[in-house]
């Protein structure tokens, strides 16, 4: 059935308004058009509607990228007016959101319009934008303008998505080739030559290469240092962003030898466990069978029932995932990790 067909029965005000204001328009829309049928008063009314969610889905294809921020924090801020499918429905939305991640202009609170680059230095008003919104981390942007803010859990949240960045510091790379080969002894001896500080480039360069010997060895020598400088933590949440399996989960044993229990104790400032992180590693595929990353979480203590920062939990946000989407989100990961295919073929082809 059509949108015009199901908006004859429709009594909703707010329905009718974002139907009639958008119905005959074309595509990237700006926010202001739908803005006074999106209060609270609304949202509670289009929530009771039985064609509110539908019109919502609908208007958000309607509108430009810059506008579906404000967009998607009136619809979480509300989200007890709405059903958890519905819900999961904007999660995906925004998890797949990838057209402005270096460079974003949104529609604020107020109305105007920012402009943000991502080289830009900290403006004095990034903290209170729109693309700084707690409730909006599902997106790539937000969280990087987030943690450029460095608001409240950025500190875990900058080894999601694009990863915490990290440049092999010049007086390391004449001890680059021990990393490589994972000699303690070399690397221990050029440390000492050196006398510099476990900064996290050091430690991401070790995991990096592979170098498990060496790692093992900070974690039972030098714990208290490597921990001023990068918490076993963000380690476990960097491995579990960005890693295959394979290293992922060799970063995580050797963590557990240390400290067991790192794995599944762990919580965000927003109470996400480290499955929730794993959603985001672009080399591997958190809903696939054969994913031993995620069967590794599920078996540490990673409970998939814990709500992530949209109140859903871990399993339920997967188990929403139909065939279509599997199959576009494999896609993605295949771009980054060309080795996927082997261990996490690609089930949900229709090809």
């Amino acid at each position: 059935m059509g949108m015009d067909n199901l908006m004859k029965k429709e009594t909703c005000p707010a329905v009718l308004g974002i139907y009639k204001r958008l119905r005959t328009r074309p595509y990237n829309n700006h926010y202001k058009r739908i803005a006074e049928h999106m209060t609270d008063d609304a949202m509670q009314a289009i929530g009771a509607s039985t064609t509110g969610a539908e019109v919502l889905l609908w208007a958000s294809h309607k509108l430009a990228m810059n506008s579906l921020y404000l967009f998607w924090e009136r619809i979480l801020i509300n989200r007890k007016c709405f059903t958890d499918n519905f819900i999961a429905a904007i999660w995906l939305e925004m998890f797949t959101a990838c057209g402005d991640l270096n460079h974003q202009h949104p529609v604020e609170r107020d109305g105007t319009e920012s402009d943000f680059w991502w080289q830009d230095g900290i403006e004095n008003d990034l903290p209170d934008s729109i693309i700084t919104s707690p409730y909006l981390l599902e997106s790539p942007a937000v969280i990087r303008r987030y943690c450029q803010a460095r608001k409240n859990g950025w500190e875990t949240l900058r080894y999601t998505r694009g990863g915490r960045q990290w440049s092999t510091l010049h007086s390391w790379k004449a001890i680059r080739k021990e990393i490589e080969e994972d000699s303690v002894p070399g690397f221990e001896m050029g440390r000492t030559m050196l006398g510099s500080r476990l900064s996290f480039s050091i430690i991401a360069e070790i995991l990096n290469c592979g170098a498990w010997k060496i790692f093992r060895y900070l974690l039972e020598n030098d714990l208290e240092e490597l921990e001023k400088n990068v918490p076993l933590e963000e380690i476990a949440c960097h491995a579990v962003s960005q890693f295959p399996d394979k290293e992922a989960i060799e970063v995580l044993n050797i963590l557990e030898e240390i400290r067991p229990g790192i794995t599944g104790n762990f919580r965000d400032a927003f109470g996400q466990n480290l499955l929730w992180y794993g959603m985001s590693n672009p080399r591997s595929c958190w809903f696939h069978p054969n994913c031993r990353l995620t069967a590794f979480l599920l078996d540490h203590g990673c409970s998939p029932e814990l709500p992530t920062n949209i109140g859903l939990s871990w399993r339920f946000l997967t188990d929403s995932l139909t065939d279509r989407h599997k199959d576009s989100l494999w896609r993605s990961r295949i771009t980054v990790n060309r080795n996927l295919e082997e261990e996490q073929p690609n089930l949900w082809s229709k090809q």
